[in-house]
């Protein structure tokens, strides 16, 4: 028995046609599951409730993507994922179901949301003004915060965010600049540090994670949360304490493919769990081979274009300008 749940209803494709499912491997390809349309026939009952009657000429056509679809045969699940519905007759509805990669590449809200829109924890970082007074002079300073690097090395909360100075070369200015004043106590020189015009740099992977939380995956492995990786930060010159403040206009897919492309990493999406696997493509050659044994029969295609996958795929990478120095002077095409 064929029966596809969606949105927690259940409805019955046709039976007569056969179901093309494509599972692609998550592992080499940047794809993931999809079936071809599936033919849902509107003289059964049920469909006709499932879809709203779409299929009588006074009803409007507006049906909107249904977000968990599920098909089963024999209580077998055989593809999970997004549905859209891809046309209407008078005598059936065909739905196409996209799961894995191809739901995040093809279609879903991974495009629409962008990942400085998201809201982040608060860093309950506060910052204020201070006046300082010297023999030669007094001045005042913006965007404070005081902080004490004899037991620690990070300014910020490691594997979250820091605060690292770095150079604006657009308002000509160092954010994060910092600013040390010394004061005597009991007859021994102390010093206090500061940093002003601070800009908040998150921890790549820190903001990684809670992207992914924000679209309702749980990271379960990431092979690249070790040393050195995981102290790498978001460079950042505006300034803020505000998590989002320090992060490009991206949509929330564009984010995680330059994150792949940047690591060499494998996304593996499980729609059932909703968790999400970044395995390093490098492990790839380290794991055993599996062998399937067909149980029908089966056909084979030649493909012009020969295997396609992330370990063979060439990434070019473009710097961008910069008014100190020119990468393109330094660096030959074939490096880039």
């Amino acid at each position: 028995m064929i029966q596809c749940i969606i949105d927690g209803k259940v409805g019955y494709p046709d039976t007569k046609n056969k179901i093309k499912v494509t599972y692609e491997n998550q592992y080499v390809n940047d794809s993931g599951s999809y079936t071809y349309q599936i033919n849902f026939p509107m003289s059964i009952m049920v469909n006709k409730a499932l879809f709203g009657n779409v299929d009588r000429f006074d009803v409007k056509k507006t049906i909107p993507d249904f977000e968990d679809c599920r098909l089963l045969v024999d209580n077998r699940l055989i593809i999970s994922g997004k549905g859209t519905v891809m046309s209407i007759t008078n005598d059936s509805v065909k739905l196409q179901i996209v799961g894995g990669k191809s739901r995040i590449k093809y279609n879903s809200k991974f495009t629409s949301h962008f990942i400085d829109e998201i809201d982040y924890p608060d860093t309950c970082v506060k910052t204020s003004t201070k006046e300082f007074r010297f023999w030669w002079a007094k001045f005042s300073l913006n965007g404070i915060i005081e902080t004490d690097l004899s037991n620690k090395h990070v300014v910020g909360e490691e594997g979250k965010f820091a605060f690292n100075p770095v150079y604006d070369e657009t308002n000509d200015i160092i954010a994060n600049a910092p600013f040390v004043t010394s004061y005597t106590e009991r007859g021994i020189t102390k010093y206090r540090m500061y940093m002003y015009d601070v800009a908040v740099q998150p921890y790549l992977m820190y903001v990684l994670k809670l992207v992914l939380q924000h679209e309702g995956f749980t990271l379960r492995r990431n092979d690249f949360d070790v040393d050195p990786w995981n102290r790498l930060v978001i460079c950042n010159a505006r300034k803020g304490t505000d998590i989002k403040l320090a992060l490009p206009h991206w949509s929330v897919y564009t984010f995680i493919d330059e994150v792949r492309k940047l690591f060499n990493a494998s996304f593996i999406f499980d729609e059932v769990s909703k968790t999400v696997d970044i395995i390093s493509t490098n492990e790839l050659t380290k794991n055993t081979a599996v062998n399937y044994d067909c149980m029908d029969e089966f056909s084979v295609e030649y493909d012009e274009d020969g295997l396609k996958n992330l370990a063979t795929s060439n990434v070019e990478y473009e710097f961008a300008d910069s008014e100190n120095r020119d990468y393109r002077d330094v660096i030959p095409l074939e490096v880039m």
